[in-house]
């Protein structure tokens, strides 16, 4: 059996250490019976996954990150990549020296693990800052129509975040790759909370954890009260 799950909020509680052991205990024991592979497909890079979870490996068999950008197996290889169009990244680089500029620019370099500060011309992810969403409205306006999907939010009232990606990458196509990769002989059942998560929870039989912002927003979604409950049920 096969289950994929994001990370945060989904397995990785950073406010409930309780509910992350819960689940991180019912994926080792999960995973113990053969024929089970757990896949992780989360927003962060591997670098930033190895932060939160250094021993990740004892519980993942793949690694989809960067937003389905990138699949690794656990020894880290690197299998996949979607990367950013090169006509983005010079369109983006040229309008971020323009002012207002970005307080911090975050770069996800194919070569690296993690968040660089200096840009290469391959790159999987950018992550952009602004003080207010008034510095954020106008660098989006200047970059509306490249290459790319892009996605704001904003992490306290001074800081103001974009984050911009391959035009094509996404967690449910990133599945597909690994499906295909992986030569999985089985259906995927998924497990997500945010709304990032919904084209995979419908493409490959999910189930949106209970109370969480996708399972507001799309109410049709079959619920589940943690990754924990759920690999139990299995």
């Amino acid at each position: 059996m096969i289950v994929c799950a994001d990370f945060d909020r989904t397995v990785f509680f950073r406010d409930d250490a309780a509910l992350t052991a819960e689940n991180l205990t019912a994926i080792k024991e999960w995973r113990s019976i053969d024929g089970n592979t757990f896949v992780l497909a989360s927003n962060r890079s591997l670098g930033s996954l190895d932060r939160a979870l250094p021993d990740w490996r004892e519980y993942f068999d793949y690694l989809i990150l960067d937003r389905g950008a990138r699949i690794y197996n656990s020894d880290r290889k690197l299998l996949w990549s979607d990367t950013l169009s090169r006509d983005a990244v010079e369109q983006v680089l040229g309008v971020e020296k323009e002012k207002p500029a970005p307080t911090d620019s975050i770069y996800c370099n194919l070569d690296s693990d993690g968040y660089d500060s200096t840009p290469t011309k391959v790159m999987t992810k950018i992550y952009y800052h602004f003080r207010n969403q008034d510095e954020l409205d106008s660098f989006w306006s200047k970059i509306a129509d490249i290459d790319a999907r892009m996605f704001s939010w904003h992490n306290s009232e001074t800081d103001f975040c974009i984050e911009i990606t391959p035009s094509t990458a996404e967690k449910a196509v990133a599945i597909d790759v690994l499906s295909k990769l992986a030569r999985f002989e089985s259906d995927v059942t998924t497990v997500g909370d945010g709304d990032n998560d919904y084209e995979m929870l419908v493409r490959f039989g999910g189930y949106a954890i209970a109370g969480s912002r996708v399972a507001e927003h799309h109410p049709e979604l079959p619920t589940v009260a943690s990754v924990a409950s759920l690999l139990q049920e299995m």
